[in-house]
Order: C-alpha cells, then structure tokens, then sequence
C-alpha cells in the first residue's frame, strides 16, 4: 500500500505506475494529497537500523563492461563470417563435387581466427552469466533498504534461477520487472524488458525452429532430386543450405548483439534509480537529525514504562507507558463501602490490599 495514489474524483485507489485513475479516467496530477501512504523512507530508515545498504554498481559495471564485450565480439566474428563465406562455401561445395578433403585444410584456416575469437566470447558469456546473477541478487537485497517492500523472490534464490540454463529464460524478465517497478513506482520499462527478452531468448527459439525448418526443406529437396540422379541438382541443393544455415545464423547473432545491449541499458537505468533512491532517504534521514528512526521502548525492561511515559505523566496515546504504568498503584472499592482496616495510605491500612472487586456484568453484545 505504500505505491499507490487516491483519485481526487472519485476517491478510488491506483497503482503509482498509472497516469490516470482505472474507474474515472481523472489523472494522476489530480490525485489527492495522502501523505499518510508515502511510507517507502521510513520503511527504508527502518530497514537501515537493522542492516547496511550495500552499493551494487561496482558489479554492474563489471557487468555492463561484459556485456558488451560480448555484443562487440559477436558482430565482429559475425563480420569475419561474412568475408569468409563466399570462400568457405564454394570450398566445401567443391569437396562435396570431388569428393575430396583437401579442401578442409584451407577451409579451417579460413575460420581459425574467428574460432578463436568465438572461444572467447564463451568464455565472456560465463563471466557475464555470473556477474548478472550476482548483481541482481544484490539489487534484490537491496530493494527493502530503498523502500521498495519485500520482493517476492529472496536473493539466493535469484541468483539460483539465473544461472540454471533455460529456467532463466523465463524467470529473470518478470525478476528485472520486478526490481525496475519496486525501486521507482513511477516510472515502468516493461518495453525494455520485452525487446532484451526478444534479443536473447527469441534468438534461441529462432535459431532452434530455423535449423530445424532449413533441415526439413533440405531432406525434402533431397528425396525428391535423388531419383534423377543429378549431382548439379544435389549441390545445388547442399549451397542452399549452406546459404539458410548462413543468413540464419545472421539473424541469430544480430539478435543476441541487440539483446545484450538492451540489458546493459537496464542494468544502467535500475542502478541510477537505486542510486536516486539511495540519495533521497539519506537526505531525509539527514533532515530528520538522526540516521536512523526512533525505535520504541523496550517493554521487556523494568524501567522502559516509565521512561516513555516521562517524568510528568505520558507523552503520548494510551500504552504500557501511560500515566497507569507511572503513577503507584491504587485499588479500587466500591464507593459507600468501608476499607477493611482502615483508608489506603493510613496506619491502620492492612499491609497488603483486599484483592480485586468481582467484574462488572458483561455488556450487552451489538448487532
């Protein structure tokens, strides 16, 4: 209850992350003024009196930088692909055609370097993987301390769902929408969220169905040439997979370069949101004069009822530290009826008073 905005109209309740009331349509400039409900720093001050906010933008750097690494690697061992292709295509249509292998030799030396350079950006893609995972479990820590609530994953297990291959696919979108709503309620980027999931994990379902599609329409090119005999027909066909498997993995690389870069952004807009977050509870808390909010008496004490209570009667609503806990104690007797050996606070009083009276009859129930 602490994202949300009270229409001025119609006196209905709104997520922080709407620009107009869902039963009126009024805007969210007319909302009312509840200051009541802007309770994310002081939730936030409270959350710092039990542990220390951690920073995390030294780890999403390290990410970031990786990232993007790996985005640059990818288009250039894309580039080089593309200027060996036209040679390593006819290369290996003319070993299909002689049926020789003294062609293989030539064609992995056209292809080392970009093996190597592929070798790598896998090696960067693990490190990246790791970074990631660290970094959002971080964030997710982090989020009470921004007054954000409680997300509804703990850290351990974020960083659990992001390494484990293919769970992550599908938990680490709604895991980021999740940290991008928490630490600004008002701003969304579920757009963002939706184009890096596309990047990264359409390009596996494209590569997957692609290869798949392009060795259905070869086999069936295959049976059907076969009868004639035709070797022109039978590398022609073998060029045209090569050209499928070829653009197809173009598509996949540029994929995946866009999709990373799109998540570099994210990590950079969630990290200047916590970053925002971090420099207004502090101001606040600064303004307040104290680091962190005034915890309540400790009711476990002997002593702590009638420190809150003070030296002249309480200070606040009715509790364990009223004028009842700091005045001494007084029994009550029906009015009209004598003391049994004398008035409290004479010398004739007994030296313990009589026990309580009976209770009072019980009230009448309502409704």
């Amino acid at each position: 209850m602490n994202d949300v905005w009270v229409c001025d109209s119609c006196r209905s309740i709104n997520r922080m992350r709407d620009t107009q009331c869902y039963h009126c349509r009024a805007p969210r400039s007319s909302a009312m003024d509840t200051p009541g409900l802007d309770l994310r720093a002081d939730n936030a001050a409270r959350e710092r009196s039990a542990r220390t906010y951690v920073i995390s933008w030294p780890l999403a750097l390290i990410s970031v930088v990786v990232l993007i690494a790996v985005a640059v690697l990818g288009l250039i061992v894309l580039k080089l692909q593309v200027d060996d292709y036209p040679r390593l295509r006819q290369a290996f249509v003319d070993a299909i055609a002689n049926d020789s292998t003294r062609s293989e030799l030539s064609m992995s030396v056209e292809s080392v370097q970009a093996a190597l350079l592929g070798s790598v950006r896998l090696g960067l893609v693990l490190l990246a993987l790791l970074t990631f995972a660290g970094w959002l479990a971080l964030v997710t820590r982090n989020v009470p301390l921004l007054g954000g609530g409680v997300p509804s994953r703990s850290p351990v297990r974020v960083f659990v769902f992001t390494v484990i291959p293919l769970w992550h696919l599908f938990k680490v979108p709604g895991m980021i929408q999740d940290v991008l709503y928490r630490t600004d309620p008002r701003e969304g980027g579920a757009f963002m969220v939706l184009a890096a999931w596309l990047g990264l994990v359409g390009s596996v379902f494209v590569s997957v169905l692609g290869n798949w599609a392009i060795r259905t329409l070869a086999i069936r090119s295959l049976i059907a040439a076969a009868p004639a005999h035709d070797d022109a027909a039978l590398l022609a066909i073998f060029g045209t997979v090569l050209d499928r498997q070829f653009w197809l993995a173009v598509v996949v690389e540029v994929m995946i370069a866009f999709g990373t870069i799109v998540l570099a952004g994210i990590m950079i807009r969630i990290e200047s949101r916590c970053a925002a977050r971090d420099r207004e509870i502090r101001e606040r808390m600064s303004a307040t004069g104290a680091p962190t909010p005034p915890a309540g008496p400790n009711w476990s004490s002997p002593g702590a009822a009638g420190a809150a209570a003070g030296p002249n009667g309480p200070t606040g609503s009715m509790g364990p530290g009223s004028v009842v806990a700091s005045t001494p104690y007084q029994p009550s007797w029906p009015a009209g009826r004598p003391w049994p050996g004398g008035a409290p606070g004479s010398d004739s009083a007994p030296a313990s008073p009589p026990g309580p009276p009976p209770p009072p009859p019980e009230a009448p129930r309502l409704g």
